[in-house]
């Protein structure tokens, strides 16, 4: 249907303010807030009464409303508004056994363009396609769709979807990923399973630059001898990456060698010692 781009949100900017923040994939943004994506020139500002989110790993910018059920999906893509039309027309598979068709035709006005689309299925959804392309080479394409018993509410309210959106230049941006900011404070862990039985590397790395470990198995300790395994502590130090290294979480155990681990991020995944991890609050 689309080549779909990943949408990488860098920064959101109040647009009385120079202030920036990191946005992370799955974080709620609510009603009012402007959404930049320097890399497609994209701007789009929260609608009132709806709430938003980027799908992690999905490069799917998702708003759903507070008041009733209903959701918008903004596809980020380089198609012309001839191609655009011409996927319309033949309909696509939004997941299994979903389907979604034209139920009218396409119009096309100065805002972009539009039409009122139904799902084929068990699932009866209406609602709408849109469409607007900016001056710099990307387009962007919502669908938005409600049970069909609540689509009469939606009817003819379909342009504030466009309206949310502006294109400005699109500016090239080399993601940087604060591995210090994002990590202290937390716990990372890794985990795999055998037969019934799940084995964890957990870490928990204090404000105050102690951390305790705890080992089921050698995991990211492999080549060590088991001598990291069970419960340890000691004190650590992330370093960023540089030109010259990569990110690093170093250990200095109690009573034992220290551990200098490499932490990457390839293909929206977080690796230790290329062994894919996790992160959450203590």
């Amino acid at each position: 249907m689309y080549k779909i781009f990943f949408i990488t949100l860098l920064s959101i900017v109040s647009l009385n303010s120079v202030a920036q923040k990191i946005l992370e994939p799955s974080k709620i943004y609510g009603a009012g807030e402007w959404v930049i994506v320097p890399e497609h020139g994209l701007e789009l500002k929260i609608p009132e009464n709806w709430n938003g989110y980027l799908a992690r790993g999905t490069g799917i910018f998702r708003l759903d409303c507070d008041t009733t059920e209903a959701s918008v999906l903004y596809f980020v893509h380089q198609q012309s508004e001839s191609q655009i039309k011409s996927n319309w027309a033949k309909g696509f598979e939004l997941a299994s056994g979903l389907e979604v068709k034209l139920s009218d035709s396409v119009v096309t006005t100065e805002s972009g363009m539009h039409a009122r689309v139904h799902s084929t299925g068990s699932v009866k959804s209406r609602g709408y396609l849109l469409a607007k392309c900016g001056n710099f080479g990307n387009c962007i394409t919502a669908l938005m769709f409600t049970p069909a018993a609540y689509f009469k509410s939606f009817v003819n309210r379909q342009m504030a979807f466009l309206d949310a959106l502006a294109f400005r230049e699109p500016i090239e941006r080399k993601e940087v990923f604060d591995w210090r900011k994002n990590l202290t404070g937390k716990m990372i862990f890794t985990y795999e399973r055998q037969g019934s039985s799940t084995l964890e590397d957990k870490i928990w790395l204090d404000y105050n630059c102690s951390f305790k470990s705890k080992s089921d198995r050698t995991g990211i300790f492999k080549g060590t001898a088991g001598k990291y395994k069970g419960k340890k502590k000691g004190i650590y130090t992330i370093k960023n990456e540089t030109s010259e290294q990569p990110a690093q979480l170093i250990l200095d155990f109690d009573k034992l060698p220290s551990i200098t681990f490499t932490l990457e991020i390839r293909d929206h995944k977080y690796y230790i010692n290329d062994r894919p991890f996790f992160y959450s609050e203590m």
